[in-house]
């Protein structure tokens, strides 16, 4: 179990809780992994320092939901009627059906105006993907070619450079850097953008459902 999968558990454990005990303790455990894990400690080591969420939500919904004591008249004859303890009902916490719907047609609307400029995000980083896997390909042709000095039928390049056999491996090594340079980058940007699709998909579901 991991970061985010402790903290989706401890979070839907602790469904029984109003909303803002819930967050504050939920933003506190949060900021416990960040502190922890800047000095360099592993998540696994903190998850198991912290011990099961079970536990850790039963603490805290026995200290915060009151607890119903039923006291009989022959134990206390003393008691009356209005010092009897009053069962306490646990309200829940979600959406109703009503707003649920509601909910997804905002999102439905807001995501259907967003989801062209989405899509056009993906196609420019695919397109500098795929131009960056073709200027690495080309500089390692154009490289062996000029270690060859010998013209490549399927690579076009002035005939002209082939004279100069260091000046054609001293360009062939800057297309194999632009290449890798654009693949790095479009590597990190495609990782982050499944990253924030994923947790943006996880907060829309949760608004939706009421948390």
């Amino acid at each position: 179990m991991l970061k985010d999968d402790y903290l989706e558990s401890l979070d839907r454990l602790l469904t029984s809780l109003p909303y803002n005990e819930r967050r504050e303790i939920m933003y506190d455990y949060e900021e416990h992994f960040k502190e922890e894990m800047k000095q360099g400690i592993l998540e696994e080591e903190i998850i198991s320092s912290l011990g099961d969420p079970e536990n850790i939500a039963r603490q805290f919904v026995s200290a915060i939901v009151p607890i119903p004591i039923s006291v009989s008249p022959s134990q206390n004859p003393d008691t009356s009627p209005a010092q009897k303890p009053k069962r306490t009902a646990v309200k829940k916490y979600g959406n109703s059906i009503g707003e649920i719907v509601a909910l997804s047609i905002v999102a439905l609307i807001i995501n259907s105006i967003f989801i062209g400029f989405y899509i056009g995000y993906w196609g420019v980083l695919i397109g500098f993907t795929v131009s960056g896997v073709g200027l690495l390909f080309g500089g390692f042709v154009l490289l062996i070619s000029s270690l060859i000095a010998t013209p490549v039928a399927f690579l076009s390049a002035p005939l002209v450079l082939y004279q100069y056999p260091i000046l054609l491996f001293a360009i062939s090594i800057i297309i194999i850097c632009i290449g890798g340079l654009i693949l790095i980058s479009m590597y990190f940007l495609i990782r982050f953008t499944c990253i924030f699709t994923h947790k943006y998909v996880k907060w829309l579901i949760k608004l939706i459902r009421g948390f």
